[in-house]
């Protein structure tokens, strides 16, 4: 019996070690210097606003793949190459290498495309976040809890809007240019992170494929998109991956979410078994992995148990040797138990129907100092491309973030242009200006709308949408008044004709007339000109007229 509790402390004790940190033995590749330089402060102090991955990312897990010192893996896939560390230098330095390692030293996108490295230029507010940021990270490790969290932020500031489906392949990329840290051992990896990780990077494109071969890529809408995320999210918990019924039932809700409107009646369901196979592979790897030293640990198969720590989870070692993995969760035994009544239904019907209404998810605030420069620039810039267009200047908010409001310009009908943003975005829109029914078209309305852009910079802020998976750069925190006053004082002044075609080979250029580049040189007296008064209040005029009032 002694020898039995003995074996108990033991364990118990070589258990709770795993949860104390280590003293690295190796200098990371960007080592701290003597004085490290503080965490990101920015000017403004809501110019970098906590995501929903950070929030993810930084809480405690409780079903993790240990790895016991005493017995590292021989193979895993979860194995990262070593990295030499390299001597400590000026912090400067370090945070320019390290930029250039992440290739953002010409601060371009630099995410992958069909003809190489995307050459967009950074936003030049993002610029300034950047380097701070990524001197915040000099000090980080592979196994460092903040490293994905921090990767997450610099990706929301670096992509340009066109590839915010690159998001994993690009943070894997990353990485690696960081050194693995506690004595080279690899990172703890959940197991909820490794199933979440195996069902890819989100995307906002149907997967219905022709007989022909031929691809749908309609936009599945907004709502279908944050469906598959909170999937994948109930799949990566104990409670469904170790319950086939469960799994298999949430594999189907899942693909069923990946068609767009026109297909989704039809789905193939041609990932099912894919999916379900690296799932249980994760499973078992994490049981094997589990139970090698439990098995050096313990001779003849008795009793022990291991204690309920954060760490652990609460794991199990029963007579038979076999992973008791926890049950743990929001997905609690009753909403399992209201599943089993669902599991007859149509999987389209799991998640019901409903706009999002959380708050923005932003990634960069506006410095809050108003000035012309900008609106100078482009007043004396000439009309080029769409600029030529007539088309509607509209304005709009949506439910649960009516301190912002949306600029924008369409050359289709606002209703048309406004479902279509609450579709894809899965919010719902109200329109603040024009009214529906008498609204009317803007000549060169790209460029009224580029014009109340750059007078209403000060106050622009970027969004990272969940629900189309791109970025949002034409809101702002300002009044619906204001920001009418703005679209009403540009929609006049372009009414004007103030630009002039011009013949030049090969072709005709619509250039500032030369009246008002000489009013426009003293940009303080003419935009007080053209400015119109600030209404206090909404007029019936500018009602308020829902868009999306419903769900179909």
């Amino acid at each position: 019996m002694s020898s039995i509790k003995g074996a108990q402390q033991e364990m118990a004790t070589s258990v709770d070690s795993l949860s104390k940190p280590k003293k690295s033995a190796t200098m990371p590749i960007y080592p701290s210097t003597p004085n490290p330089p503080p965490q990101m402060q920015l000017n403004n102090p809501k110019a970098l606003i906590q995501s929903e991955d950070e929030l993810r990312s930084s809480e405690i897990v409780s079903s993790v793949l240990l790895t016991p010192p005493t017995s590292p893996q021989s193979s895993s896939n979860l194995t990262l190459s070593e990295e030499k560390p390299v001597e400590s230098q000026h912090p400067m330095n370090a945070a320019s290498d390290l930029k250039k390692s992440l290739g953002l030293g010409e601060f371009r996108c630099g995410c992958h495309t069909q003809t190489g490295r995307c050459r967009n230029r950074i936003r030049k507010e993002n610029k300034n976040l950047i380097n701070p940021h990524i001197e915040s990270m000099l000090t980080l490790t592979r196994s460092s809890p903040k490293l994905e969290a921090e990767l997450n932020k610099l990706f929301e500031l670096v992509h340009c809007r066109h590839h915010g489906d690159q998001k994993g392949a690009r943070l894997e990329e990353w990485k690696i240019v960081f050194s693995i840290g506690d004595d080279g051992t690899k990172p703890i990896v959940s197991i909820e992170k490794q199933i979440i990780k195996a069902f890819g990077q989100l995307s906002a494109r149907c997967i219905w494929i022709s007989l022909e071969g031929k691809p749908c890529n309609k936009s599945i809408g907004g709502q279908s998109v944050q469906n598959c995320a909170r999937t994948i999210d109930e799949i990566a918990k104990s409670e469904v991956y170790l319950k086939d019924i469960y799994l298999d039932y949430l594999l189907k809700v899942l693909e069923t979410n990946m068609y767009c409107p026109d297909h989704i009646d039809n789905p193939h369901f041609n990932k099912l078994a894919l999916w379900k196979s690296k799932v249980i592979e994760i499973r078992e790897t994490a049981n094997s992995e589990l139970m090698q030293p439990i098995e050096s640990d313990l001779q003849g198969g008795f009793t022990s148990q291991v204690p309920n720590t954060p760490e652990t989870g609460g794991l199990s070692i029963k007579k038979s040797n076999k992973l008791t993995l926890p049950i743990r969760g929001l997905s609690t035994r009753r909403n399992l138990q209201s599943w089993s009544s669902k599991f007859n239904q149509d999987p389209v019907t799991f998640w019901p129907k409903a706009y999002d209404t959380t708050p923005f998810h932003i990634i960069v605030m506006g410095n809050g100092l108003p000035g012309y420069d900008r609106v100078q620039s482009k007043l004396q810039q000439p009309l080029e491309g769409r600029d030529l267009e007539d088309g509607y200047v509209y304005l709009y908010q949506v439910e649960g973030n009516e301190r912002f409001v949306k600029i924008g310009w369409t050359a289709d009908s606002v209703k048309v242009r406004h479902e279509k943003w609450a579709f894809d975005c899965n919010r719902n829109t109200t329109t603040l200006y024009p009214t529906l029914e008498s609204a009317t078209k803007v000549p060169n309305a790209q460029r009224v709308e580029a014009l109340c852009h750059e007078e209403l910079h000060h106050c622009r802020i970027t969004i990272s949408c969940k629900g189309c998976l791109k970025k949002h750069t034409e809101w702002f925190e300002i009044s619906p008044a204001e920001a009418i006053t703005a679209i009403k004082k540009w929609s006049n002044w372009i009414r004007t004709r103030p630009y002039q075609p011009l013949q030049l080979k090969p072709k005709v250029k619509w250039a500032l007339k030369e009246e008002e580049m000489r009013r426009v040189g003293d940009i303080d007296w003419f935009m007080n000109e053209i400015s119109v008064p600030v209404a206090p209040t909404l007029t019936p005029e500018l009602k308020i007229e829902k868009v999306g009032a419903t769900l179909s």
